[in-house]
């Protein structure tokens, strides 16, 4: 997802775009609770939600609720 600069950033931020561009995705799990089953489905929802700006063309940024 940090390959590509999210749509619309540009023309929100303008000068400060570079701060925001870019996001990443992750996920943090207690291992003595997480089985691999479970990892493999974890992983494969995050993966999901990568593609979301293009998609819907808008953003993600900080304290974002919208997935």
């Amino acid at each position: 997802m940090r390959i590509r600069p999210m749509p619309w950033v540009d023309f929100l931020y303008k000068d400060q775009a570079p701060a925001y561009r870019r996001r990443a995705l992750g996920m943090a799990i207690d291992a003595q609770v997480m089985t691999e089953h479970s990892a493999v489905q974890m992983a494969s929802a995050l993966a999901s939600f990568a593609p979301y700006p293009w998609q819907h063309i808008s953003g993600l940024g900080e304290g974002h609720t919208d997935l």
